[in-house]
C-alpha cells in the first residue's frame, strides 16, 4: 500500500531516490567552499570507514566545523551530490545506505565540478 501510495500520489518532496548520475546540475550550484567540503568529506570517510548512520552523521559534523561549512549547508551539499535537490533524510543514514565506495567516488566526482 506505500509503495502504491508513493508511486501514484506522494507529492515530489515525499519521493526519495538517489540519483544514478550526479547531479551535476545542482552540484553547480554549490559555492567553491561546499565544493571543497565535499572532498574533504571524501578523504575523511575514506580514512575513517564510518559503517553506520550514527558515524557518517558524526562525520558529517565534524568535516563541516572543520571546515567552517554551517552544518545546513553541508547537509544540502550532500543532498545536492546524492539526490539533486537540497533537502532529504538524515543524510548519514541515507549515506550508511550506500555502497561505500560508491559514496566517496560520489564525493569526490560533486567537488570536481566547476
Amino acid at each position: 500500500a506505500a509503495k502504491h501510495w508513493l508511486a501514484d500520489y506522494a507529492p515530489d518532496e515525499a519521493r526519495i531516490a538517489v540519483r544514478d548520475d550526479l547531479p551535476a546540475d545542482a552540484v553547480r550550484e554549490l559555492s567553491a567552499q561546499e565544493r571543497a567540503w565535499l572532498l574533504a568529506l571524501a578523504d575523511a570517510a575514506d580514512a575513517a570507514k564510518p559503517t553506520g548512520g550514527e558515524a557518517w552523521q558524526s562525520l558529517i559534523f565534524s568535516a563541516a566545523k572543520e571546515g567552517g561549512l554551517q552544518p545546513v549547508r553541508a547537509f544540502a551539499s550532500l543532498y545536492a551530490a546524492f539526490l539533486g535537490r537540497t533537502n532529504g533524510p538524515r543524510a548519514g543514514w541515507l549515506l550508511a545506505a550506500l555502497d561505500p565506495a560508491l559514496v566517496v567516488t560520489r564525493l569526490r566526482a560533486a567537488a570536481a565540478i566547476q
